[in-house]
C-alpha cells in the first residue's frame, strides 16, 4: 500500500508564546539574560554548543570535511546565489539533486551546519518524499564526498518494530564504510503515541458496526476508543502499525490485518485507515485535517485475520508545538523507522534560549519526539527472543536558530530538523580534528560530554559540548587497541605456537598484506595483547610476555618494529588479562592476573608503568573474560566469569571498583566469552558468547551492568568455524567478529548490523595451525 511520507520535520509556526524574529538577527534573549558570546544568524548554534569558543581554542574548523544534507529543497526559491556570496552559506555547495517544489529547508539546515563548522564544504541531496528517496540521496552524498550526513526525514511507511528497510539499509553501508550519520528524531512531541497488547473485545461502533476493537478499557468497563486532542487545520499523520514482518523487506508479510476509525468531538466518524493488509505491510497510514480543535476518539479494530492479540503502536504527528496527544499515551514513544536505527546518532531540540551559553535552563522542546523505540524482529522478519529497546534520542543540540529564509517558520528556525545539522556539525569539527575517528567513537563522545537534563527519553544524554567532545576525542582512538596501521580498524595478529608471528591489515573486505613480526630475542616469548602504548593516538603496539612472567611492548609502524621496551617483570604468577584504558586518556593500561583471582592494573605513560594498583577479585573461582567499557564513560570496565558460566561486570573509575554486580542471567558452564567490543553501535561494549559444544553465539547487549538484550546469532559458515574474537574491520563504529577454522587454517570475518550477523568475508590466512590475537 501507497503510504504518505511525513517528510521533512519543520514546525509551521514557532513554540507558544515565541516572538518571530527576521533572518539574520540574533537569537532571541532578554537582556537579562543575553551573553558577551550572543550571536547572530546560524552563528547562535555555534555559541550555544560551545563550539565557537572551541574553535577560537583549537583552531578545528571542519576543513577538509564535507557534511551531507539530505532535506526537503535547497534553492527552490532561487536565492541560494545570495546565501553564498554573503558568507551565511560557504561558496561552492555541491547540490546532487534538488525539488522546485520545496521551502528550501534543507538551505536552512546547511545554514545551521556552517555556522558550527564554517571550514566544512557541504552537498545537498532531495529526499524526494519516499524511503527509497532517502536511500537513494545517502548512497549520492556517500559517492560524493561525504563522511558526515544528517537528515530531517520521517516517513509513515518506516517500520515501528522492525529494522532492515532501505533507508536503514544505506544508513549502515554509510556507517560500515567510516561515515558518520545524523537523523531528526522528528517532531511528533513525547505522548502522540499509544502502544499495547491489542486486547480484542466484540463491540458496535458508529459508522462501522459489528468489528472485534482494542479495548483501551477494562473488561468490567470496557472503552472502544482512547482519546486524542488535535488542533484544528493542523494535518496530522495517522501511522498505526502492529508486530507482525514486512512483507517489503523480507517478504512474510503480516498474518492478520488491523484498522483505525478517527471520531470528531461531536462522535461523528470523520477519517478511516483500513485498508486490508494480511500479506502486506503490517501498517495503516494517511493524513487527517481536523476541521475543529478539541478531544477526537480513536478506535482500532481488526480488518483481517484473526484476533491477533499481538503488540500495536499507533503515533499521531501533527508536527507542531502544539502536538498531537494521546490521553492514554504509553508505549515505546514516538521516535519511529530510520530516526531510530542504533547505527544513526538521533537528535532532539533544545531552544538555543533555553541553553547555559543564552543564560537559560535547560529543557527539552515541548514537540520533540521521544524514544526509546523497540525492535521486535531482525532484519530477515524473524521475532527476537525479547524485544530491544533502542533507546532512540541519543543527544539533542539547538533550535530557534535564525536564517536568511523567508518563511516564518524558518526565521528562526525550530524543530529537530534546526537541532540534527548543529550536532552533525560538531561531528564534522571531531573529524577534521581526527579522521580515524569512527561512528561509535563520535557517537560516545558526543553522550559523554553533553550536559544531562529533563527526560533522557526526550533529550538522550543532554545538549552537545563541543569543546568536551573534541577533548575526549581529538587526541585519542584508544577503543580500537589493535590498530597497528593506524587506520582506525583493527589488524590481525597471527602466531603459530611456535613463536612466529604475522601481521594482516584488514579494510573491510579488502586484505592488504601479511608480513613477518619478530618477537623479543630469546624462546618463550607470546603475543598476548596489543594496546596504545606510543602517547600517538591510534598507534598500536604489540605487547609480548615470556613464560617467566617479563612484559615487552614493541612500538609499531604497521609490521615494522621501531621500538622495543621491557615493561617490567610481573612474574611467573601473573598472566595478562589484556589491555584497556582505565584512565581514559591515550595510553593503554595492562591487565593483570594472578593464580589466586586477584588483579595488578598497572597504569601506562607510554611503555612506562606510571602505578601497579592491586584489585582484590570477586573470590574463588571467578577469572577476569574481558575487558569493555560498558557504560559508554571512554574508561574500560572489567568483564568476571566463573567456573559454572555466570558473569559479573565491574564498572570502573580509574583503579577503583565504581559498582558490582552478578548478571541475572546464567549461560552455563558450556558458554565461553568470545570477546568483548561495541556490535550494537551504541558506544558501549557487548559481550559475544558462544557455546564450545555446538558453535552457538549469543549477543549480549551492554547498558553499563545491565544486559538490554541478548540476541541469538546465526552464521552461514558451517561446521567447524569457531568465532574467535571481535573487533573493528569496517569503520562503521560496530565491531565485527573473527571466525576461524582450526582444521583448514580458513579465517572470516562477519559484520553485526541491527544485532544480527550481515555480510561474512574470508580473510587470507598465513595457514593451518595458526591463531589470530584480538586486544
Amino acid at each position: 500500500m501507497a503510504v504518505p511520507g511525513i517528510g521533512s520535520h519543520d514546525l509551521q509556526k514557532n513554540r507558544v508564546g515565541d516572538a518571530s524574529a527576521t533572518a539574520g538577527s540574533s537569537v532571541q534573549v532578554t537582556a537579562a539574560t543575553a551573553t558577551a558570546a550572543t550571536a547572530t544568524g546560524a552563528a547562535a548554534a555555534a555559541v550555544a554548543l560551545g563550539a565557537d569558543a572551541a574553535t577560537a581554542a583549537t583552531g578545528f574548523t571542519g576543513a577538509g570535511v564535507k557534511i551531507g544534507i539530505v532535506s526537503d529543497s535547497f534553492d527552490a526559491l532561487g536565492t541560494a546565489g545570495t546565501d553564498e556570496a554573503d558568507g551565511t552559506l560557504p561558496a561552492g555547495v555541491q547540490v546532487l539533486k534538488d525539488s522546485g517544489s520545496g521551502r528550501d529547508e534543507g538551505r536552512a539546515m546547511a545554514e545551521v551546519a556552517h555556522g558550527v563548522a564554517p571550514g566544512a564544504d557541504i552537498a545537498f541531496c532531495a529526499a524526494g518524499g519516499s524511503v527509497a528517496g532517502l536511500a537513494s540521496a545517502i548512497a549520492s552524498l556517500e559517492a560524493a564526498g561525504c563522511t558526515v550526513i544528517c537528515d530531517d526525514t520521517t516517513y509513515a511507511d518506516e517500520p515501528f518494530f522492525q529494522m532492515g528497510d532501505a533507508a536503514e539499509k544505506a544508513i549502515s553501508a554509510f556507517t560500515s564504510a567510516g561515515g558518520v550519520y545524523f537523523t531528526a528524531a522528528s517532531n511528533a512531541g513525547p505522548d502522540s503515541s499509544y502502544e499495547a497488547a491489542f486486547s480484542g473485545t466484540a463491540a458496535t461502533l458508529p459508522g462501522i458496526g459489528s468489528a472485534t476493537a482494542m479495548n483501551f478499557g477494562t473488561a468490567a468497563a470496557p472503552r472502544f476508543t482512547d482519546a486524542l486532542t488535535l488542533t484544528a487545520g493542523r494535518t496530522t499523520t495517522i501511522d498505526l502499525q502492529w508486530a507482525q514482518p514486512w512483507a517489503s523487506i523480507d517478504g512474510a508479510g503480516s498474518a492478520y490485518s488491523l484498522a483505525v476509525a478517527i471520531y470528531d468531538p461531536s462522535g461523528n466518524l470523520v477519517k478511516t485507515f483500513a485498508a486490508d493488509q494480511v500479506g502486506g505491510d503490517p501498517v495503516q497510514s494517511g493524513c487527517f485535517t481536523p476541521s475543529v480543535s478539541g478531544t477526537y476518539a480513536v478506535a482500532v479494530t481488526v480488518n483481517g485475520g484473526t484476533d491477533p492479540g499481538g503488540t500495536f503502536k499507533i503515533v499521531a504527528n501533527d508536527d507542531a508545538s502544539a502536538a498531537a496527544v494521546f490521553a492514554g499515551s504509553k508505549g515505546s514513544g514516538s521516535v519511529i523507522g530510520h530516526n531510530m536505527d542504533p547505527a544513526a546518532i538521533t537528535v532532539g531540540a533544545v531552544d538555543a534560549r533555553d541553553t547555559p551559553a543564552y543564560g537559560g535552563t535547560l529543557r527539552s522542546e515541548a514537540f520533540g519526539a521521544a524514544g526509546p523505540g523497540e525492535e521486535l524482529f531482525g532484519d530477515t522478519g524473524t521475532a527476537l527472543a525479547g524485544a530491544r529497546t533502542l533507546h532512540a534520542v541519543d543527544v539533542s543540540g539547538p533550535d530557534g536558530i535564525a536564517t536568511s529564509l523567508p518563511a516564518s517558520d524558518l526565521a528562526p528556525f525550530y524543530g529537530t530538523s534546526c537541532a540534527t545539522p548543529a550536532v552533525a556539525a560538531v561531528g564534522a569539527l571531531m573529524k577534521g580534528a581526527n579522521p580515524s575517528l569512527d561512528a561509535g567513537e563520535i557517537e560516545s563522545a558526543l553522550k559523554a560530554s553533553a550536559l544531562p537534563f529533563g527526560s533522557a527519553a526526550q533529550s538522550g544524554s543532554g545538549l552537545v559540548q563541543e569543546g568536551a567532545a573534541l577533548a575526549l576525542t581529538a587526541e585519542s582512538n584508544t577503543s580500537i587497541h589493535d590498530d597497528l596501521f593506524r587506520d582506525g580498524q583493527s589488524a590481525l595478529l597471527w602466531q603459530d605456537g611456535g613463536g612466529a608471528a604475522r601481521l594482516s591489515q584488514v579494510e573491510g573486505d579488502a586484505e592488504l598484506g601479511t608480513a613477518s613480526v619478530a618477537p623479543p630475542a630469546g624462546s618463550g616469548w607470546s603475543a598476548v595483547a596489543t594496546g596504545d602504548f606510543s602517547g600517538t593516538a591510534g598507534q598500536s603496539g604489540i605487547l609480548w610476555r615470556n613464560g617467566d612472567g617479563r612484559l615487552v611492548v614493541d612500538a609499531m609502524d604497521g609490521a615494522a618494529e621501531t621500538a622495543e621496551t621491557l615493561v617490567g617483570d610481573p612474574g611467573a604468577q601473573w598472566d595478562v588479562v589484556g589491555t584497556g584504558d582505565f584512565g581514559g586518556g591515550v595510553d593503554s593500561d595492562i591487565l593483570l592476573q594472578n593464580k589466586a583471582g586477584d588483579l595488578d592494573l598497572l597504569a601506562m605513560k607510554g611503555t612506562a608503568v606510571q602505578s601497579r594498583t592491586a584489585i582484590d577479585g570477586p573470590g574463588a573461582g571467578w577469572t577476569a573474560a574481558g575487558i569493555g567499557d560498558f557504560d559508554g564513560d571512554g574508561r574500560s570496565d572489567i568483564l568476571w566469569r566463573n567456573a559454572s558460566g555466570a558473569l559479573a561486570v565491574w564498572i570502573m573509575d580509574g583503579t577503583s571498583v565504581a559498582s558490582e554486580l552478578q548478571l541475572p542471567t546464567n549461560p552455563g558452564a558450556g558458554w565461553t566469552v568470545v570477546g568483548t567490543g561495541d556490535m550494537t553501535g551504541d558506544g558501549k561494549a557487548d559481550i559475544l558468547l558462544q557455546d564450545a559444544a555446538t558453535g552457538a553465539l549469543d549477543l549480549w547487549a551492554m547498558a553499563g551492568a545491565a544486559v538490554t538484550s541478548a540476541t541469538a546469532l546465526s552464521s552461514t559458515l558451517g561446521a567447524g568455524w569457531q568465532a574467535t574474537g571481535v573487533g573493528a574491520f569496517n569503520g562503521s563504529g560496530r565491531d565485527g567478529i573473527l571466525f576461524e577454522d582450526a582444521a583448514t587454517g580458513a579465517a572470516a570475518i562477519a559484520d553485526v548490523s541491527h544485532g544480527q550477523i550481515g555480510r561474512t568475508h574470508a580473510v587470507a590466512t598465513p595457514g593451518a595451525g595458526w591463531t589470530a590475537t584480538l586486544a
